[in-house]
């Protein structure tokens, strides 16, 4: 641990640096250009500019903020990191209508492609093997602009078949505009000759390019392409995105840090007259950038969100700090070209969770749980003591969940308790992502080792650590007093069979169903409330549309 002060050395001696406390605004600038400007000296002893990636995630009450620097010029060799897709060819015509053997092919327009193992048919006179083509470059797909349809026979319920039409997605045609052959000889799409057999086709991904803008320049313009020109930075909340969150919050950054550079200090907790200041100030920033046209502006100030951001300002949340720093920590990997970043901002508030004044009783008590009182006060906070939850798994998620309400307090009241349920044993696997597990843990049960680390984080915590499956055989411990009695079901689970189960039994005793699941990179997290929401969360578990997924 550094106690010391914040050198230029030490700063550009990282690969990464992450602040995670708002600092006035002459320090985070001054951190940032120093991680821009840090130079290496490369093998021929020439030096070169070697950014440290920068960033910025910060909770403050119910508002969160993440800022990426990656460089001027950031090299994403892997945009997604999904394997590559590969492809058999099945027909191709002479037309040259090329049919694959699956249901789709699933390419867009212009997307490349390499070619491996065509065997070309006998030429005519002046043409060329079609076996050119076999790790040629340049080589993109071309969309039918009108939709191909084929006719087959169907088979009904009753044995007699009928003739029907279907639209065809497996086939395609190919854009030779820019292709070279293997040693670079331009390929002219009238010469190639007829196909006979074979071909395997793969997708290329090129390397794209991304221009990251430091942090001074970034906070007066955001944002970058258009959905951003219009909406503003990017916010989780597609709705509120979409009438100006992004642009609101980040114009709250913005005005919390001239706040500091006015004042010498950050809004104080519930502070009124801060909170003044600091709607007076937003405004009159909101006006300049309207009169100057740099900047963010807004067109409809929210003062309630406003006063809520100065009023709480001061606290964080343990949720809130745990979403922002795993998405932070998997943007610290993408330094390395693997995945697209965040670009360059997001920001994120939940302001439905605090109404329009401080709670009268949020007066902070001296406790570990004061943060949490200033917000949603005394009252929410032995609410949530007296909770009784029962924690199915504790893998990766798992231990995420039970840190995190052994943090906030939950469960700790003379009526609260947590029941906690794993079957497995610790791998050494396993200690690379279920951070409650040390070495020293290898081969004992999960449960029981996981519960202990929570309890040794906040001995308050009244948890019961087992070591049984969760189905219809083990419902003579778990029967119908133990679901009654049970405010909340968590699952944290890697099979279905155990999901639709815990599914089944809360559908079944009116219980709410907190469901999430991981697959590398993609997530899902969704809450059931009993007549509210829809059940059968193990639907969404495994399938994942890719316009529904969220990548870190």
């Amino acid at each position: 641990m550094h106690t010391g002060e914040l050198t230029d050395t030490f700063i550009q001696s990282f690969g990464a640096v992450l602040v995670c406390k708002t600092l006035p605004k002459k320090e985070l600038f001054r951190i940032d250009q120093l991680c821009r400007t840090r130079k290496l000296k490369g093998e021929s002893g020439e030096e070169k500019v070697a950014p440290v990636v920068f960033f910025v995630a910060v909770n403050h009450g119910v508002t969160g903020h993440i800022f990426a620097d990656f460089g001027d010029a950031h090299v994403v060799k892997d945009p997604d990191g999904e394997p590559l897709k590969t492809l058999v060819v099945d027909s191709w015509t002479e037309s040259g209508k090329i049919t694959v053997a699956a249901k789709k092919h699933g390419f867009e327009q212009g997307q490349k492609i390499r070619f491996e193992d065509i065997e070309g048919g006998v030429c005519k006179s002046g043409q060329v093997n079609l076996s050119v083509l076999n790790g040629a470059t340049g080589i993109k797909v071309r969309a039918f602009i009108k939709r191909l349809y084929e006719k087959y026979l169907f088979t009904k319920a009753d044995g007699t078949k009928e003739e029907r039409e279907r639209q065809i997605f497996e086939s395609f045609q190919l854009d030779l505009s820019e292709a070279k052959t293997a040693d670079g000889k331009v390929i002219t799409p009238e010469e190639l000759g007829p196909w006979k057999t074979g071909g395997i086709i793969t997708e290329v991904v090129d390397p794209i390019i991304k221009e990251f803008r430091s942090l001074e320049d970034s906070l007066v313009k955001p944002a970058q392409g258009w959905e951003q020109d219009l909406w503003g930075p990017p916010h989780p909340d597609q709705g509120a995105w979409e009438k100006g969150a992004g642009k609101h919050v980040h114009l709250q950054f913005v005005t919390v840090l001239e706040f500091e550079a006015k004042y010498g200090f950050f809004p104080r907790l519930h502070n009124v007259e801060d909170s003044d200041n600091f709607v007076k100030l937003f405004e009159t920033i909101n006006e300049e950038n309207k009169k100057s046209e740099k900047g963010v502006t807004v067109e409809s100030v929210d003062k309630r969100r406003l006063r809520s951001y100065s009023w709480y300002f001061a606290t964080e949340l343990t949720g809130y700090c745990a979403f922002l720093g795993g998405i932070v920590a998997q943007e610290v990997v993408k330094k390395f070209g693997k995945y697209t970043p965040i670009f360059q901002w997001m920001h994120s508030d939940h302001i439905q969770l605090v109404g329009n004044a401080v709670p009268a009783d949020a007066v902070p008590q001296g406790s570990r749980y004061d943060h949490q009182i200033s917000i949603f006060g005394k009252s929410f906070q032995q609410l949530i003591s007296n909770q009784r939850i029962f924690l199915v798994g504790c893998g990766a998620l798992g231990c995420e969940y039970l840190k995190g309400l052994a943090m906030m307090g939950v469960c700790t009241g003379p009526k609260g308790k947590l029941w906690c349920t794993d079957m497995d044993r610790i791998e050494v696997s396993n200690l690379s992502r279920q951070f409650l597990f040390r070495a020293g843990h290898v081969t004992k049960p999960k449960s029981i080792t996981a519960a202990a680390a929570a309890k040794q984080m906040n001995p308050a915590l009244n948890v019961e650590a087992l070591e049984m499956k969760v189905w219809a055989e083990t419902e003579n411990f778990f029967d119908d007093h133990f679901w009654d009695n049970l405010d909340l079901c968590w699952n944290a689970l890697d099979n279905v069979i155990a999901r639709k189960y815990t599914d089944s039994k809360c559908l079944f005793h009116g219980k709410p169903l907190l469901e999430s699941g991981t697959q590398g990179t993609k997530c899902n997290s969704e809450v059931i409330i009993p007549f509210k929401t829809k059940y059968g969360c193990f639907v969404r578990v495994y399938y994942y549309p890719k316009n529904r997924i969220l990548f870190f």
